[in-house]
């Protein structure tokens, strides 16, 4: 190994983007420049946003377009063939120490290219979600029952196979980590991600309000992300029709559409508003002018980073007990679902009550969840990752 280790980060997904997956791949790199890494990226092209300063680029042909929503999609193999040609010809160039794969798709091609050369190159893998639970949310809601679930069986064989393949897996939750131990990975660590809260402030929260015509003294429940059926939006949008106090505002950078079908699905609300096609200064207006957040997903074997967003904003989130991460300031509101969402947020009615919970997760956060205080946590699992290599 060099004096300055090298690492390729393989992400089957395109690179940048303002989304959960991508933005933990943007503060890994960023964090491991730090730590004295010499980091590059070879991941789907049709990136959107600036590239992280002092990251390589390993260039991939557009051998489909880059899908921007998670779950199966029919360009992904020409998507997988690009990245693998183009790291074939990047390491007979010159290859690196470690692979640190993301994703199903990114374990595979990390896995082809660490075998490709005369030296075998270890692989450290991040897995996001468990098949097993996932995969059935992409399927339209007419799929027969059997069909789903042999669909979901086929995952959860799938999600007891993966931990075996890479040399290391650095799991982003402690459930994550139980389930890849008891599928007997060689090696597991946990190394949960982290946030710079400095690039969430300087959002205008009156501007936000303002476009939207909710006014100053109006609380504001915030949801961030994508549309997509396993984020469970309608139980967010049932619940919020038990919260008339406040507005409820789904903020998303995709289109629109989705996230109105999935607020048709749950009713709809008369105190709702839906953003999309959001930008980082408007994710910053929202977390400046949000009073609270919900992340109704009720399975989560990641790590959603939306949480840490809004924690480090100074919102308490309601999170349901599977997914909410050990932080102060995070209220775990049970199984999840549009009943116990509701009477979570409820309790938070009192802003006194709310701001002391988002004051305990800002400083949580502050202290035990930056790159700073992660970083060299992550460089040291691939540290040990390069002195363990099968």
């Amino acid at each position: 190994m060099s004096q300055r280790p090298q690492v390729w980060i393989v992400l089957a997904a395109p690179f940048p983007f303002p989304q959960g997956g991508q933005v933990l791949v943007m503060g890994q790199a960023q964090a491991l420049v730090s730590q004295g890494w010499d980091v590059s990226v070879l991941a789907y092209p049709d990136g959107v946003g600036a590239w992280p300063a002092g990251v390589s680029r390993i260039p991939v042909p557009a051998w489909a377009p880059s899908p921007t929503r998670s779950g199966p999609a029919w360009g992904k193999p020409a998507l997988a063939a690009g990245m693998l040609a183009a790291g074939l010809a990047a390491r007979a160039r010159g290859a690196p120490d470690v692979f640190l794969a993301h994703h199903v798709e990114g374990l595979a091609v990390a896995r082809a290219l660490a075998v490709s050369g005369r030296a075998r190159i270890p692989v450290a893998w991040v897995p996001h979600t468990l098949l097993g639970e996932e995969l059935g949310a992409y399927l339209p809601g007419w799929t027969p029952q059997a069909l789903r679930s042999g669909w979901i069986g086929v995952g959860a064989r799938v999600d007891h196979a993966l931990p075996r393949w890479p040399d290391a897996v650095l799991a982003l939750s402690r459930r994550a980590a139980a389930q890849a131990q008891a599928a007997g990975a060689c090696s597991v660590t946990w190394v949960p991600p982290a946030v710079d809260p400095e690039e969430l402030a300087g959002g205008d929260g009156a501007r936000f309000r303002r476009e939207l015509g909710i006014p100053s003294d109006r609380p504001i429940v915030l949801y961030t992300g994508n549309a997509d059926r396993y984020q469970d939006l309608p139980d967010l949008v049932a619940a919020s029709r038990a919260w008339p106090w406040a507005t409820t505002v789904l903020l998303t950078h995709g289109a629109s559409e989705p996230m109105w079908a999935r607020v048709a699905e749950g009713g709809g609300s008369p105190h709702l508003r839906v953003v999309a096609g959001a930008s980082g200064a408007c994710l910053r207006d929202a977390l400046a002018a949000a009073d609270l957040a919900v992340v109704p997903r009720r399975t989560c074997a990641g790590f959603p980073m939306k949480v840490l967003h809004h924690l480090a904003a100074g919102h308490p989130v309601v999170v349901p007990q599977a997914v909410a991460p050990p932080i102060e300031g995070v209220l775990p509101a049970g199984p999840g679902g549009a009943a116990v969402l509701a009477g979570a947020v409820g309790s938070l009615q009192d802003p006194a009550a709310r701001a002391s919970l988002g004051a305990s997760g800002a400083a949580a956060v502050g202290a035990r969840w930056t790159w700073r205080a992660r970083g060299p946590q992550l460089a040291a699992a691939l540290r040990e990752t390069l002195a363990h290599r099968r």
